[in-house]
């Protein structure tokens, strides 16, 4: 009993990891902090204290572990919210992000969306660039 246990924590654990290492959506909320598309990539604990403070994100702000980095993604989004619908890290080491929006019948009304992905340090210290809703963004 105790090993089948362990090995399905062991599952459990990698599926976890997995994520990270494709970029682990950790936030979406209804917020930002200039109505644009835009990027922000952060490995330092100051900087993402103080970028979560600006943006006024309702959740305590995250730890970053040693060689982490959180990728904050800004987006406008109609009536009908915007979500992920996947995450991809391709073989030219970009960082893809794909949105969907939930709904057909929309009203052009503006909100701001921010999401904040987390990447672990092999994954990130790969990466070359994001292509954030079809738009690249180079971050190193």
């Amino acid at each position: 009993m105790k090993k089948v246990i362990v090995f399905l924590i062991t599952i459990v654990l990698t599926g976890c990891l997995s994520n990270v290492e494709q970029g682990e959506l950790y936030l979406s909320e209804q917020v930002g902090i200039d109505g644009e598309r835009d990027i922000d990539v952060i490995t330092d604990q100051e900087v993402l204290n103080e970028v979560w403070e600006k943006v006024e994100f309702q959740k305590s702000v995250p730890t970053i572990n040693d060689g982490e980095a959180f990728i904050i993604a800004y987006t406008m989004e109609n009536s009908c919210a915007k979500s992920i619908d996947h995450t991809t890290i391709t073989e030219v080491e970009i960082f893809h992000i794909e949105t969907k929006k939930r709904g057909t019948n929309c009203n052009d009304i503006g909100i701001e969306r921010t999401f904040v992905f987390e990447i672990d340090k092999e994954t990130f210290t790969k990466l070359e660039s994001i292509e954030w809703e079809e738009e690249p963004f180079t971050i190193h």
